[in-house]
């Protein structure tokens, strides 16, 4: 301290001194000196972390709790990648107190919902969520980055209600989906499928295989789900699918529509069901019609086992390569429309 003191006599409105003083202080154990030089260090640069950040942490070990984390607060505000850290020092005081974690971490919306995502992601699943819903639907709806780390951690954790629950929150309400149904079996929303549409269709882009939204043919409505295959050796695994959370030990029907127009193949599409959680097949559909047939009602079956809280809707196609005939091609389209998912008991 006394090498830095003279440091301050050169330089008294460097904030950098004034820190650097606090901290050796601190590390003496003379707290009131190292209190006095850092929030000196924070009055020269209240914009910066930190001096923030040293300022808190000294408070914190000295049980003043809601000044630390006031200053620990405003120093992850300036610098977020502070923020876990943060968010580890509120658990760690706070974590059996929900109202404490919440005055913690302050009124800014974002702050929370990043809190939440915190928790979720390390499997203090509860108390995340009990954060989460703090917060206002409108909050919620701004929220999305973090929801969906939210969604991401829940469906990791099987705790797929959950996860459709926030999805719902976060989304728009025309994206709305429920458990138990399929989230736009008709393909009449304007959503978005990609392989971030966790509770939607997830559609990922297979070479030789082009798949899209058909806005002029379907089977009631206005559009179908479009398959056109030009595949002249092997086909890599396609991915349309719907994950679906579902009640355990209960019986369910799938029905959906099928049409083709010149398909031909030794091996075409077909539907599976599959458990979520270890992607176990609870049912297969018949392959669909090879040529070209006009829209035909296609039906399965599937119970789910006591550990089943979600299914995986796919559509698939397997190869149909031998050792003697090593290529598997398929040509041709394949449409699938008004998909429903009906539980029996």
């Amino acid at each position: 301290p006394t090498r830095r003191s003279s440091d301050l006599s050169l330089s008294p409105y460097d904030y950098r001194f004034w820190m650097s003083l606090g901290t050796a202080y601190g590390q003496e154990g003379e707290t009131v000196r190292a209190e006095t030089a850092l929030r000196r260090a924070v009055e020269l640069a209240p914009n910066y972390s930190y001096p923030r950040w040293y300022l808190g942490n000294l408070l914190l070990r000295n049980g003043h709790y809601d000044a630390a984390f006031v200053e620990l607060r405003k120093a992850s505000e300036a610098d977020p990648e502070l923020r876990p850290q943060q968010f580890h020092l509120i658990w760690e005081v706070y974590g059996e107190d929900p109202e404490a974690l919440k005055n913690a971490v302050g009124e800014s919306f974002t702050a929370r919902a990043q809190f939440a995502q915190y928790l979720v992601g390390q499997n203090k699943i509860d108390e995340g969520l009990r954060l989460w819903n703090t917060m206002s639907n409108s909050e919620k709806r701004t929220s999305v980055e973090s929801g969906e780390a939210i969604i991401t951690s829940l469906t990791k954790a099987f705790r797929y209600h959950e996860g459709l629950t926030v999805w719902n929150e976060i989304s728009g309400d025309n994206h709305g989906a429920v458990a138990g149904q399929i989230f736009d079996g008709s393909f009449e929303k304007s959503a978005t499928y990609t392989t971030n549409s966790v509770f939607g269709w997830q559609v990922r882009a297979t070479p030789g295989v082009r798949i899209d939204i058909d806005p002029a043919k379907s089977q009631a409505g206005s559009h179908s789900l479009r398959m056109m295959f030009q595949v002249r050796s092997n086909m890599d695994p396609m991915n349309v699918s719907q994950l679906v959370p579902v009640i355990p030990m209960a019986e369910y029907d799938v029905e959906y529509f099928v049409s083709s127009d010149k398909l031909e193949s030794a091996s075409t599409p077909q539907l599976q069901i599959v458990n979520a959680a270890d992607e176990s097949v609870l049912a297969s559909s018949a392959v669909a019609p090879s040529g070209t047939r006009n829209w035909g009602r296609f039906n399965l079956s599937f119970k789910t086992g006591e550990n089943v809280q979600a299914v995986i809707i796919r559509i698939v196609r397997f190869s149909c390569s031998t050792k003697e005939a090593p290529v598997c091609p398929i040509f041709g389209t394949v449409w699938y429309d008004d998909f429903s998912l009906k539980r029996k008991n």
